[in-house]
């Protein structure tokens, strides 16, 4: 009896190694020795935030004192001029300080980061702290809307609306042909046009000429009436460069970053 199992268990087995062959052949440089049960891992850190009741916002990390004195303990010192080392604020040594700065292959860069968590901004690099505290202020700043224009109109009204912007700046000012015009420049040239009497703001006398044109253009007349006015933030009527720049370059952004994925519809099933 025992001869005759031994026999169907070889043959069964042939049969499987036939049949697995060319997976075993594929699959045989993988190591399948140290396959078990997953390990919990008890040493896991904690996420860098809670959300709590209300939203309120608890940090979980150590702090930038605790990580930079981790990192100094553990860390040999013969590399650890190569290493980066968190900057600490000096009031309140938890907080990172704003601009994170690391001595790289003889370069120094910089960059902004939350003073909460240390985790770096969209900022990119940087040469200053003064630019992470305008950074962080823009990231603060209310959008600007027109009011009465839809959100899927505002991105139509600010495209076309920079289009006539750089129209105008060719006509006045050639350039090399193929030089690509950014919006920032195009909406700076359009603001000293705009300031005729050169004082640093653009008054309702001096804006006249501009109402005219976005309340023709097509489609997006709603948009183009209230357009200056919802420049004029403090309602002083008069636009200084800032306001200007909120109102043009910032809010172009702002719908362009805001309006609805195009995939989220396509993609939708059909009832």
């Amino acid at each position: 009896m025992s001869a005759f199992v031994s026999s169907l268990v070889c043959a069964l087995w042939a049969v499987g190694a036939a049949e697995l062959g060319p997976a075993i052949r594929y699959r045989s440089h993988i190591d399948l020795s140290n396959l078990g049960p997953p390990k919990l891992n008890l040493n896991m850190k904690k996420p860098p935030f809670t959300i709590g009741r209300g939203g309120a916002v608890t940090a979980n990390t150590p702090g930038c004192s605790s990580e930079r004195d981790r990192i100094q303990r553990e860390t040999d010192k013969a590399y650890l001029a190569t290493m980066f080392v968190p900057s600490c604020s000096k009031k309140y040594p938890r907080l990172y300080e704003q601009m994170q700065c690391h001595l790289k292959v003889g370069h120094r860069l910089c960059w902004c980061v939350d003073a909460v968590t240390g985790a770096p901004s969209d900022s990119g690099i940087v040469k200053s702290a003064e630019e992470c505290v305008a950074a962080t202020s823009r990231a603060k700043q209310t959008p600007v809307t027109i009011k009465g224009c839809a959100s899927g109109q505002e991105l139509i009204f600010y495209r076309r609306l920079f289009s006539l912007f750089s129209r105008e700046m060719r006509k006045e000012s050639p350039s090399t042909p193929g030089q690509k015009r950014r919006k920032p420049a195009v909406a700076k040239w359009k603001f000293v046009q705009l300031d005729a009497n050169h004082d640093g703001v653009i008054d309702k006398t001096e804006w006249k000429g501009l109402r005219a044109k976005t309340r023709s253009l097509k489609e997006v007349k709603k948009c183009g009436r209230n357009f200056l006015r919802s420049c004029d933030q403090d309602r002083d009527r008069k636009i200084t460069k800032k306001e200007w720049m909120a109102c043009t370059v910032h809010a172009f952004k702002y719908a362009k970053s805001n309006q609805a994925n195009p995939f989220l519809t396509l993609l939708k099933p059909l009832d």
